[in-house]
Formats: structure tokens, sequence, C-alpha cells
């Protein structure tokens, strides 16, 4: 794989039971690149990156994601056990931040970030409470390091899941629909932590239906539907002029759902 290369997905094909999420399936991203998955719902954007780090097994073709190589299975949900630690280390190198925030609801926002760096890097608590500082002061939110996730709103529970995540000081960030469960005037929040991320020049893939945040953060957008690919390329053209008959259909009704009103103060084109 080129250096230049953090992910290169090869051919893979999902299924669930006898339904197959997407078939023959290639991407590639590059070392510093936003790449934005959208796309119809239910057309297996989140299961394709939850491949990526080995939290969704796949039966056929390959990812490379930086020095690692996931292969295809025909029993996908046996991980040999001599695989096991190549995927913790893996997931070491790839941080991920879900639909929902997957805080641990009896520890503080501090201890929920620096638990990781601890036991799985060995830092020592002052190396981690260090790291957790300034996370916090990039996410703003210094002033609730020992608040418990119940006293915080949703768009605070994700700033915190996303300084989690970065407590790893991942190569590879992977969002899968980071603000589908805030309410509306919280997406703005959360959007702006990610935007500051991705002019950092960290890889990032995400899944969104945040249409104008994919135009104004992607250096690409690659639409999903049907199974396939129906379209990659830079994130102006696909947007503006999308060139696939599928691209076209989607963000026809994508545009039309806005320009009726259907849109709600404070997110920015979302799309359900």
């Amino acid at each position: 794989m080129s250096s230049d290369i953090a992910i290169d997905i090869r051919g893979v094909t999902k299924r669930f039971a006898d339904r197959t999420i997407f078939h023959n399936l290639s991407l590639q991203v590059r070392s510093g690149e936003v790449v934005a998955i959208i796309g119809p719902s239910g057309t297996g954007k989140s299961t394709l990156i939850r491949c990526i780090n080995q939290l969704t097994p796949f039966e056929a073709g390959s990812i490379h994601v930086l020095d690692h190589e996931l292969t295809g299975s025909s029993r996908p949900s046996r991980v040999p056990i001599s695989r096991r630690s190549a995927q913790r280390r893996l997931r070491a190198e790839v941080g991920m931040v879900f639909q929902t925030f997957n805080l641990f609801p009896h520890l503080t926002v501090l201890d929920n970030i620096t638990l990781a760096p601890m036991r799985v890097l060995r830092l020592s608590p002052d190396q981690a409470r260090a790291r957790a500082d300034a996370l916090l002061d990039k996410v703003g939110l210094t002033a609730r390091a020992n608040a418990y996730p119940r006293r915080l709103s949703g768009g605070e529970q994700q700033r915190v899941a996303i300084a989690r995540a970065l407590a790893m000081e991942p190569k590879i960030m992977l969002f899968d629909e980071p603000t589908s469960m805030l309410d509306p005037e919280l997406v703005g929040e959360v959007l702006d932590t990610i935007g500051s991320l991705a002019h950092t020049g960290m890889t990032i893939m995400l899944v969104t239906h945040e249409i104008e945040f994919a135009r104004e953060v992607a250096d690409t957008v690659a639409v999903m539907a049907d199974g396939q690919l129906a379209e990659i390329g830079p994130a102006a053209q696909v947007l503006t002029s999308p060139r696939s008959e599928r691209s076209r259909s989607f963000l026809s009704r994508v545009l039309r759902y806005h320009s009726a009103g259907a849109g709600t103060a404070g997110s920015r084109s979302a799309v359900s």
C-alpha cells in the first residue's frame, strides 16, 4: 500500500444473514484527508466504518489500515486468538466516536478521558491528567472536568466522547453520525469541534447526514446507495454537480426537504 494511503478498502462485501449490505466495495483515504460518507439511511454507511476497526467483521475483500491488514472471512464472527492482539493495536491507532456517547456514567468527565490512556498506554496519572486537561480545553469543557455525564447536555457528552477518543492519540478518527442523537440546538457545537479537528491535518472518515457540514470540511465525499458507492469525488463537485443518477436523486431530495422549510434551527442541513 502506498505510504500516503491511510485506509485502503478493496472489494469488501458485508452480509447480515441472507441480506447483502454492500458488495465488492472499494475506497481509498489518503493520510490527512477528510472523507465524508453520505447517502440514504440503511445503505451500510455506519457498517462500513465499523469494518475498518473490526467492530464489524466482513465476509470478503480486504482493508488495509496504516500497517494493518484485515481480510474477509467466511466465518467473520470468529476472531482467532493470534489476531486479537493485532486487533487491539489497530484500535489503539484508530479512534471512533459513535452516535451514542457511551460514557461511563459512574465516572467523571476527567476519569472517562484518563481511563484508557492509563490502562492501555500505561501513562501515569499525572501524564493522563495533563493530556485530559489539554483536550478538555480543546473541546471547550475545562469547567466540566469533575462533572458526571448525567449532568451534561448531549452536545457536551459528545464532545467528551471526542476528547476521550483523542486521548489515545490516534492516527485516524472515525465518526459515525456523531450528531444524530442530539437536539438540533446542540448540533453546532459538536460540528465545530469536529471541524477544528479536521483543520489539524488528521485523517478522518465521517458518516454524516449534515450535508452542508460535509461541504465545509470534507476533501472528498462518497455517496453510498443500494449496496454500492454511487459516486466519489471532490466535495464541491459531488455536492454541487453530482454525476451519477443515484447521487442526483438523493441530493435532490435533500435540497427539496430543506427548501420546503423542513430543516430545524441549529442543524446544518441535517437529513433524516
